[in-house]
């Protein structure tokens, strides 16, 4: 599986180079236009690491919304072996959410997304992989970039959570600036929704933990 390899890291740096060298002869559309110049045979420093890694991301997550749909089980099958795949996905997602979807899109991405972090997140839960006692609020208004420091010492779990908090967080941000016309285009997309109700509790329950108000979503 190549997908993992495409996060570049420092101890596997050169094992990940020759994968994003080899990546645009695989015929697959998420993997379109991710194209990494040749630094030679030398140890690239953090920032080209940094770089590298955010160009990648950036250009998958554009390639997501592209079809979210059609690309979101090959997402979940290429994550089920290695939590580094995991990782890579939910920054993929989180970026996606900082190119801003269209708002007629932004159903369809939380239709076919949330249930999967929904179930993400419960089974962190159980595996006391959500420890929050030093989550900081300032961290939801990162974009993937400013994580990539830690996948250095923090456990992948433990990060996982982190950046799904901050796609919760962002999603709750989209619905909740959605045009009237565009919520009463699908029923399903209203407080009816269980998978609505069920972000604003997790919020809820954040803000409980962390301390931050979600003030902006008091109309869900």
């Amino acid at each position: 599986m190549i997908f993992p390899l495409l996060l570049v890291l420092p101890h596997t740096q050169s094992l990940n180079l020759k994968a994003l060298g080899l990546v645009n002869k695989i015929n697959w559309p998420l993997y379109q236009n991710i194209v990494v110049s040749s630094f030679g045979e030398g140890t690239l420093i953090p920032g080209s690491l940094s770089s590298i890694n955010l160009k990648t991301i950036d250009n998958m997550a554009k390639n997501f919304m592209v079809h979210p749909k059609e690309h979101i089980a090959w997402f979940v099958e290429s994550c089920s072996d290695l939590e580094l795949s995991k990782t890579l996905f939910f920054f993929v997602l989180l970026q996606s959410l900082l190119i801003k979807p269209k708002d007629e899109d932004i159903y369809t991405l939380f239709e076919c997304v949330f249930p999967i972090l929904k179930a993400e997140w419960e089974t962190s839960m159980t595996a006391g992989d959500a420890s929050l006692d030093e989550f900081k609020p300032e961290v939801l208004d990162w974009d993937c970039s400013a994580f990539f420091n830690e996948l250095l010492y923090v456990k992948l779990r433990h990060l996982n959570v982190k950046v799904m908090i901050c796609i919760f967080w962002r999603l709750a941000q989209l619905i909740s600036v959605l045009p009237s016309d565009i919520l009463l285009v699908s029923n399903s997309f209203t407080i009816c929704n269980p998978f609505i109700n069920c972000l604003m509790n997790l919020l809820s329950f954040l803000e409980f933990v962390v301390r931050f108000s979600p003030s902006t979503f008091v109309g869900y």
